[in-house]
């Protein structure tokens, strides 16, 4: 007897199984409190969405933020994407705050998930029944576990049944209208994709070329006739992507030409992020179940005590796909293909696919227990290179740091080649109603998860509120603060407040955490001598604070001069600092605060707010080499070297700020490396002229009528040449990218 379902119950099971699995989150819906905040990654990307949807109903650029990392302007274009959900803002904003408006979408992308893998699987015929039981295994893959309570752009699992449920009736389709229709879908779905998390996006571009490669090698008139058949379409679906692409790709260009692409250091972190072999089969320590056996295991039998440890660290690592895909996986292996009449192509074809994913999974080596250097003898280590290791030589791929992020490639494709299977063992079973339960308990026990109540922290919105009020454009600094993205950071690492108040007080602040900040803005926020003062004298150390405690940091006193640190104040508009007035440091930076001239004004908990008037000072006569040129250099400058710095690389940024905008000339002094070249300036990014500079050290004038603001201002400089002194000089060893020496630069 089969067991039918109508899509109105399929619907209300995915719902009802939703708020179980994720009831902790439907429970912060409903919690309007605005006092405290988590202490997650999810915060950041909370207030990146708010920031996208707030510059969106202003109809301004929403990839430029300029209210963190201030003095610099940041382009987001190769941030952590989440884009596309400022979109739903406009629906839930005016009803929600932005966490409860977070929460709801990721509830509706589980769901979304869901009904979009049942519909796929009912296209391939597979009974209600079964594509009900793999849409909710696929939806609560053990990978969403691990990254639901603080990545939350990890849950548009829904991108890979869509995507595919486009391209499946695109196949079927005979009309030429309906062609067209599927094939702008698909542009659009890659479009959501792509601002919805780069890794799913490319998991589908690499997911259709294996597609591709596989049936070129075992089919190639089909591909061939396919291809023949359909390049208009193929085309018109690239054209419209390209077209929904282009204000992004202009900021992707911006990022290149102005700035260069921040370069991924060694492999970016992706051997210790990689999969491990063991943790193909180390389920989630989300899991209620699981973690209580391993806890029991650990205490009873004590060798078992290292796979706790493992256990219990597998976020860094995880790539277990369920037990069910597991088993079914093992099962195809075992029996090679040999009884799948009917289905067999359909299941080869996407099992070898998915396989190409899951070594993708294991990064670029071969990794066990955490161990990827296998020693033979004391002096001979042996590694085994996987596929992933080419990324590592391939433009733009450098920043898939990650691996274990590819997983959902693999299990969607996997849970699709299990579905098939299991309806042929559902279709021939004689106890249906007892395969399903089992089916179901086995999903239970396996991919139930618990999420951990996250920490906490209390939120000084007395302090936020009265900065609000403040009609004055200017700079808070908030102690502690951080400036962070994937690979380092600077300052207290897990510090949120300051990027929260920014929601609250729309004030520029100091710093900021997104994905792949230039090396150079680091640079700058160490050099200043007291906001580098404070980064360093409130680090704890990067731990994990569910499971550790911080360090204590070192402190140390304040041996610069105060006259200094009082002009990097100023120039940075800094008349706000809000201080955490029960820590180790807090008595070293108040005396600095106070000797700066800032004055106590409320205290909310365990923050203090203090203040101080501004002078309207002008900072626009730069001389390098001196004591304060550290204010002016945002980028691609050595370190000073007498009355000079070398520029490095094909771009140099300067910061200048005027209250008086009315100057028409640019002076700089400088004079070129090796050989005379053309200089471009812009200045906020405008293009103002050039100059061609001679290899003698001389002064040159740019106009820049009406083109300067009433604040700090970026002057960038782009070369049309660089040179390595190694390359050009006989004997040097110089392995810089030189292009011009600076000497001075001043508004005229």
């Amino acid at each position: 007897m089969h067991l039918k379902l109508s899509l109105i119950k399929v619907i209300l099971i995915f719902i009802l199984v939703t708020f179980i699995f994720n009831f902790h989150f439907v429970k912060e819906i409903f919690n309007t409190q605005t006092s405290q905040i988590t202490l997650s990654d999810g915060l950041a990307i909370e207030i990146l969405i708010e920031h996208y949807y707030q510059k969106l109903r202003n109809l301004e650029n929403p990839l430029i933020d300029t209210r963190t990392l201030y003095p610099f302007k940041t382009n987001l274009a190769l941030s952590d994407p989440s884009a596309i959900y400022s979109l739903h803002f406009f629906v839930l904003r005016p009803f929600f705050n932005p966490h409860s408006s977070i929460m709801i979408i990721i509830l509706f992308n589980i769901f979304l998930t869901q009904i979009g893998m049942y519909f796929l699987l009912r296209r391939y015929r597979i009974s209600d029944i079964i594509a009900l039981c793999f849409s909710l295994i696929y939806a609560f893959t053990p990978f969403i576990a691990n990254r639901i309570a603080e990545h939350y752009t990890y849950t548009a699992l829904y991108v890979f049944p869509w995507s595919y449920l486009t391209v499946f009736h695109f196949l079927k389709a005979k009309k030429i209208t309906d062609k067209l229709l599927f094939s702008a879908i698909f542009s659009c779905l890659l479009t959501i994709t792509l601002f919805s998390n780069f890794y799913y996006f490319f998991i589908i571009i690499s997911g259709i070329l294996s597609f591709i490669l596989f049936f070129y090698l075992t089919r190639r008139p089909m591909i061939v006739d396919f291809f023949v058949q359909n390049k208009q379409y193929i085309g018109i679906s690239i054209v419209i992507f390209i077209l929904l692409l282009t204000p992004w790709l202009k900021m992707v260009w911006d990022i290149v030409y102005y700035q260069e692409i921040v370069d991924t250091p060694g492999f970016g972190g992706a051997i210790h992020l990689s999969g491990d072999v063991i943790s193909l089969v180390t389920p989630s320590d989300q899991n209620p179940f699981y973690s209580y056996l391993i806890r029991s295991m650990s205490i009873a039998l004590l060798p078992f005590g290292n796979f706790k440890n493992f256990f219990f660290s597998s976020g860094e690592h995880f790539a277990y796909p369920g037990i069910i895909i597991i088993f079914v996986y093992f099962y195809i292996l075992f029996k090679k293909f040999k009884m799948y009449s009917g289905i067999k192509n359909v299941i080869i074809s996407h099992f070898i696919v998915s396989l190409f994913f899951l070594v993708l999974v294991l990064g670029p080596f071969l990794k066990i227990f955490n161990i990827w250097k296998f020693a033979l003898d004391d002096a001979v280590n042996v590694i085994v290179p996987l596929p992933f290791f080419i990324f590592h030589y391939l433009p733009g791929l450098q920043m898939l740091r990650d691996p274990s992020r590819l997983l959902p490639g693999f299990v969607f494709l996997a849970c699709f080649v299990s579905a098939l299977l299991f309806n042929r063992f559902y279709l021939k079973s004689h106890k249906k109603f007892l395969f399903i339960i089992a089916i179901l308990m086995v999903f239970f026990l396996d991919q139930f998860y618990i999420i951990t109540p996250r920490l906490v922290q209390k939120v000084p919105l007395k302090i936020y509120d009265y900065i609000k009020k403040d009609p004055e454009k200017t700079t808070v600094l908030e102690i502690p603060f951080n400036v962070r993205d994937g690979f380092q950071y600077i300052g207290f690492v897990h510090s949120r407040l300051p990027i929260y108040g920014t929601i609250i007080h729309n004030k520029p602040v100091v710093g900021g955490y997104f994905a792949r900040i230039p090396d150079d803005v680091f640079n700058y926020y160490k050099n200043l001598p007291f906001i580098g003062y404070v980064a360093k004298i409130t680090d704890g150390g990067n731990y994990n604070p569910y499971t550790q405690f911080p360090r204590y940091s070192a402190i140390v006193p304040f041996n610069n001069d105060i006259r200094l640190a009082e002009k990097e104040l100023n120039f940075l508009n800094i008349k706000y600092m809000i201080l955490k007035t029960d820590e180790r440091y807090t008595s070293n930076i108040l005396d600095i605060i106070k000797r700066a001239g800032y004055m106590s004004i409320i205290q909310d908990g365990d923050y203090a707010l203090f203040a101080k008037k501004l002078k309207k000072e002008d900072f626009y006569n730069i001389k390098f080499g001196n004591k304060e040129d550290f204010l002016y250099t945002a980028s691609g400058f050595s370190d000073k070297e007498d009355d000079f710095r070398w520029s490095l690389g094909k771009t140099s940024k300067v910061l200048i700020k005027t209250f008086n905008p009315d100057k028409k000339y640019l002076s700089f002094e400088i004079e070129a490396f090796y050989k005379p070249q053309t200089v471009k300036i812009y200045l906020n990014n405008d293009y103002v002229g050039s100059q061609v500079v001679e290899v003698k050290k001389k002064i040159y004038h740019q106009s820049i009528v009406n083109k300067l603001n009433p604040d700090i201002n970026t002057v960038t400089f782009r070369y049309s040449h660089v040179y390595k002194p190694k390359d050009v000089l006989p004997g040097n060893l110089d392995e810089r990218k030189l292009s011009v020496k600076f000497y001075s630069i001043k508004l005229d």
